[in-house]
Protein backbone atom coordinates (compact mmCIF):
# COMPACT_ATOMS: atom_id res chain seq x y z
CA UNK A 1 0.00 0.00 0.00
CA UNK A 2 2.97 2.28 0.72
CA UNK A 3 4.51 1.83 -2.65
CA UNK A 4 1.57 2.36 -4.14
CA UNK A 5 0.77 5.37 -2.62
CA UNK A 6 4.68 6.99 -3.75
CA UNK A 7 3.87 5.96 -7.13
CA UNK A 8 0.64 7.94 -7.22
CA UNK A 9 1.94 11.07 -5.38
CA UNK A 10 5.44 10.42 -8.25
CA UNK A 11 2.91 10.38 -10.82
CA UNK A 12 1.15 13.71 -8.79
CA UNK A 13 4.18 15.57 -8.86
CA UNK A 14 5.45 14.81 -12.22
CA UNK A 15 1.95 15.68 -13.63
CA UNK A 16 2.65 19.05 -11.95
CA UNK A 17 6.02 19.94 -12.69
CA UNK A 18 4.92 19.17 -16.70
CA UNK A 19 3.08 21.79 -16.27
CA UNK A 20 4.19 23.91 -13.71
CA UNK A 21 7.97 23.99 -15.10
CA UNK A 22 7.50 25.48 -18.57
CA UNK A 23 5.93 29.01 -17.11
CA UNK A 24 8.45 28.63 -14.86
CA UNK A 25 11.59 28.66 -16.65
CA UNK A 26 9.65 31.34 -19.29
CA UNK A 27 9.56 33.94 -15.87
CA UNK A 28 13.45 32.99 -15.29
CA UNK A 29 14.54 33.10 -19.36
CA UNK A 30 12.49 36.85 -19.61
CA UNK A 31 14.01 37.97 -16.12
CA UNK A 32 17.29 37.09 -17.65
CA UNK A 33 16.51 39.02 -20.96
CA UNK A 34 15.77 41.67 -19.11
CA UNK A 35 19.11 41.99 -17.38
CA UNK A 36 20.77 41.10 -20.55
CA UNK A 37 19.34 44.32 -22.04
CA UNK A 38 19.61 46.51 -18.92
CA UNK A 39 23.26 45.40 -19.03
CA UNK A 40 23.55 46.12 -22.76
CA UNK A 41 22.08 49.27 -22.10
CA UNK A 42 24.42 50.58 -19.51
CA UNK A 43 27.35 49.50 -21.39
CA UNK A 44 26.55 51.28 -24.35
CA UNK A 45 25.66 54.68 -22.87
CA UNK A 46 28.52 54.08 -20.17
CA UNK A 47 30.98 54.08 -23.82
CA UNK A 48 29.07 56.68 -25.51
CA UNK A 49 29.11 58.37 -22.43
CA UNK A 50 33.09 58.34 -22.26
CA UNK A 51 33.79 58.84 -25.46
CA UNK A 52 31.97 62.35 -25.63
CA UNK A 53 33.77 63.62 -22.54
CA UNK A 54 36.81 62.61 -23.42
CA UNK A 55 36.44 64.28 -27.26
CA UNK A 56 35.19 67.70 -25.45
CA UNK A 57 37.35 67.82 -23.04
CA UNK A 58 40.30 66.80 -25.60
CA UNK A 59 39.30 69.50 -27.79
CA UNK A 60 38.75 71.89 -25.37
CA UNK A 61 42.51 71.36 -23.98
CA UNK A 62 44.21 71.14 -27.71
CA UNK A 63 41.82 73.71 -29.59
CA UNK A 64 38.93 75.83 -27.88
CA UNK A 65 40.83 77.17 -25.23
CA UNK A 66 43.38 78.31 -27.52
CA UNK A 67 41.24 80.13 -29.53
CA UNK A 68 39.46 81.66 -27.14
CA UNK A 69 43.18 83.22 -25.33
CA UNK A 70 43.41 84.86 -28.58
CA UNK A 71 40.17 86.27 -29.11
CA UNK A 72 39.66 89.97 -27.87
CA UNK A 73 36.49 88.91 -26.16
CA UNK A 74 37.26 85.47 -25.10
CA UNK A 75 34.76 83.90 -27.35
CA UNK A 76 34.45 81.31 -30.39
CA UNK A 77 33.41 82.70 -33.31
CA UNK A 78 30.47 80.38 -35.16
CA UNK A 79 32.62 79.50 -37.48
CA UNK A 80 35.07 78.17 -34.71
CA UNK A 81 31.80 76.50 -33.20
CA UNK A 82 31.83 74.56 -36.02
CA UNK A 83 35.19 73.41 -36.47
CA UNK A 84 35.51 72.42 -33.22
CA UNK A 85 31.90 70.73 -33.30
CA UNK A 86 33.51 68.76 -36.32
CA UNK A 87 36.45 67.56 -34.53
CA UNK A 88 34.61 65.99 -31.67
CA UNK A 89 32.38 63.91 -34.07
CA UNK A 90 35.84 62.88 -35.61
CA UNK A 91 37.65 62.02 -32.10
CA UNK A 92 34.15 60.18 -31.14
CA UNK A 93 33.64 58.20 -34.32
CA UNK A 94 37.08 57.15 -34.34
CA UNK A 95 36.96 55.96 -30.59
CA UNK A 96 33.80 54.47 -30.68
CA UNK A 97 33.17 50.49 -30.94
CA UNK A 98 31.33 48.93 -33.76
CA UNK A 99 28.90 47.87 -31.42
CA UNK A 100 28.78 51.37 -30.09
CA UNK A 101 27.80 52.65 -33.61
CA UNK A 102 25.57 50.20 -34.25
CA UNK A 103 23.61 50.48 -31.10
CA UNK A 104 22.69 54.01 -31.83
CA UNK A 105 21.86 53.39 -35.31
CA UNK A 106 19.19 51.27 -34.44
CA UNK A 107 18.19 53.54 -32.00
CA UNK A 108 18.30 56.68 -34.16
CA UNK A 109 17.98 58.20 -37.53
CA UNK A 110 21.18 60.25 -37.61
CA UNK A 111 24.21 59.59 -35.57
CA UNK A 112 25.88 62.98 -35.63
CA UNK A 113 22.81 64.67 -34.59
CA UNK A 114 22.69 61.98 -31.64
CA UNK A 115 26.22 62.75 -30.87
CA UNK A 116 26.21 66.44 -31.37
CA UNK A 117 23.34 66.63 -28.82
CA UNK A 118 25.54 64.73 -26.41
CA UNK A 119 28.18 67.34 -26.57
CA UNK A 120 26.40 69.84 -26.34
CA UNK A 121 24.39 68.26 -23.12
CA UNK A 122 28.07 67.81 -21.89
CA UNK A 123 29.52 71.27 -22.62
CA UNK A 124 26.10 72.56 -20.93
CA UNK A 125 26.21 70.11 -17.81
CA UNK A 126 30.18 71.76 -17.49
CA UNK A 127 29.26 75.41 -17.33
CA UNK A 128 25.98 75.26 -15.26
CA UNK A 129 28.77 72.96 -12.66
CA UNK A 130 31.37 75.69 -13.54
CA UNK A 131 29.08 78.86 -12.35
CA UNK A 132 27.58 76.73 -9.49
CA UNK A 133 31.12 76.08 -8.17
CA UNK A 134 32.35 79.65 -9.12
CA UNK A 135 28.82 81.08 -7.78
CA UNK A 136 29.50 79.16 -4.51
CA UNK A 137 33.42 80.09 -3.62
CA UNK A 138 32.50 83.69 -4.11
CA UNK A 139 29.58 83.13 -1.61
CA UNK A 140 32.37 81.47 0.87
CA UNK A 141 34.60 84.54 0.39
CA UNK A 142 31.96 87.10 1.06
CA UNK A 143 30.93 85.30 4.12
CA UNK A 144 34.53 85.44 5.31
CA UNK A 145 35.40 88.80 4.97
Amino acid sequence: MTMTLIQILIAILAAVLTVCLPFFLRGVFMLLGAKTKNITLATMLTEIGSAVASAVETIAQTYTDALKEAAADGKLTKDEQRAALAKALALINKNLSLDATAWIRQRYDNITDYLTTEIEAYIRKNKVTYLETTIASEATEVKNE
